[in-house]
């Protein structure tokens, strides 16, 4: 088992209490994972246990259905007024990204209790006295969190349906437990293509590992059958597809694979972007290499490197669907990404970079992945032959239809209907 998550699952366990029905090592997994990685619990402040969460904004709903997200991502955000657009109109839509807030909230009691059950965890995993007080201070925020929302139980009991984008994270966790047990149908959005990983296991298990919800509306088949074989919690998983207005483009046939979209991944993947972009950057003559960045990514030390290198930079305000100009860019290279499948389906034609010390590759075509140079030169002539074949667009649009759910749109049928 891989360290990190041997360590998160200890911590998780150890933590694994109630107050008022709701798990709190569930709300707190993300934070958990963050400290196993670190190998050590840090950065909690103590004015954390005077406050709670502020729930101003579930205040005075009018309607007994509601759908909410709070993730300070603005794709993400795109992608899910993509799917409230597609819903009736009985939905309470809520908003709170880049504007999440918090309140004044002092209680003696949740102090000491807070105190307990960390020290209560103790009879599982080691944990320093520092460590102890840090993570004593998180877990009193939630239960100030707790208290104030069982304190608007009563004017929240018309509620019969809660959607969260992303039902892993703290505060989308803990209000989908707290509706649970008030008997409402509670369900999770997707917010990607997601697998089950075996080795070198990232923070993006705890889509499935931390999913406490009802319903779970995952883009395409391939999400499903990956989840069911994991077992996941959720009731029932639903295929509803791709929630963004796309249609699968055509490759142009006059292709001469020049210029290239390379699409970083993520902070957590920086050695492998570093070992994909020293590949390329003897290329950079044959080449013209444009990145793109995740959004979490250092954009400064990457604009060093590609001026240094001979590569371009696009710039950080600019959103993956800016990008997808298939007269600009001839083909793609994607690390470990969704938007592998987004580009594809922009008609833009996508290898993949496979760096198997540092993740599993997810469902697409065996021919588009690469390791070495050599690999490189292979995956483009087998792209070359697809396009001038014609065979390419098939496969895109198998695997564009199986692992994204391209083509459907059950959002409306799914959350609309009052009979699950």
């Amino acid at each position: 088992m891989d360290a990190t998550l041997g360590r998160y699952r200890e911590l998780k366990d150890s933590l694994s209490v109630k107050y008022r029905g709701i798990d709190i090592s569930q709300v707190l997994a993300v934070y958990l994972w963050v400290w196993a990685e670190a190998k050590a619990i840090e950065g909690v402040e103590e004015d954390e246990t005077e406050r709670a969460l502020d729930l101003s904004f579930l205040q005075g709903i009018d309607k007994s259905k509601v759908i909410y997200f709070d993730i300070d991502r603005k794709d993400h955000q795109t992608t899910f007024n993509d799917i409230c657009s597609s819903l009736n109109d009985d939905y309470k839509v809520i908003d709170i990204a880049f504007n999440v807030k918090y309140k004044q909230h002092r209680t003696v009691v949740n102090k000491w209790l807070s105190r307990f059950y960390v020290r209560a965890s103790q009879r599982q995993c080691q944990l320093t006295k520092r460590e102890r007080e840090q993570l004593s201070y998180r877990v009193c925020l939630v239960l100030n969190t707790i208290d104030e929302l069982y304190a608007m139980k009563k004017q929240l009991s018309h509620v019969t349906h809660f959607v969260s984008y992303s039902a892993i994270h703290p505060w989308n966790n803990l209000l989908c437990q707290f509706f649970r047990l008030q008997h409402a149908k509670v369900f999770g959005l997707s917010h990607a293509v997601h697998y089950i990983y075996t080795d070198n296991v990232p923070i993006h298990c705890l889509n499935y590992e931390n999913l406490d919800v009802d319903y779970s509306l995952v883009w395409g088949q391939y999400t499903k059958d990956e989840y069911l074989r994991y077992g996941v919690k959720a009731k029932e998983i639903l295929v509803a597809g791709y929630p963004k207005k796309i249609e699968v483009q055509q490759t142009k046939n006059a292709n001469e694979l020049k210029s290239c979209l390379v699409l970083l991944s993520n902070p957590d993947y920086d050695a492998t972007n570093r070992k994909l972009l020293t590949m390329l950057s003897v290329l950079a003559d044959l080449f013209t290499f444009s990145l793109k960045l995740h959004p979490s990514c250092n954009y400064e030390y990457y604009s060093h490197w590609a001026a240094r290198v001979g590569m371009y930079i696009i710039g950080k305000d600019v959103q993956l669907t800016e990008c997808f100009d298939k007269e600009k860019y001839d083909f793609a290279i994607a690390v470990n990404t969704t938007s592998y499948y987004e580009i594809m389906a922009a008609g833009i034609p996508c290898l993949r970079y496979r760096d198997d010390e540092a993740y599993q590759m997810t469902y697409g075509a065996e021919e588009d992945m690469f390791a070495t140079a050599e690999e490189f030169a292979r995956a483009l002539e087998w792209l070359r032959g697809g396009i001038e074949g014609g065979t390419y667009d098939d496969v895109a649009r198998h695997t564009l239809h199986y692992a994204m759910g391209i083509g459907e749109n059950k959002y409306r049928e799914i959350l609309s209907t009052d009979e699950r």
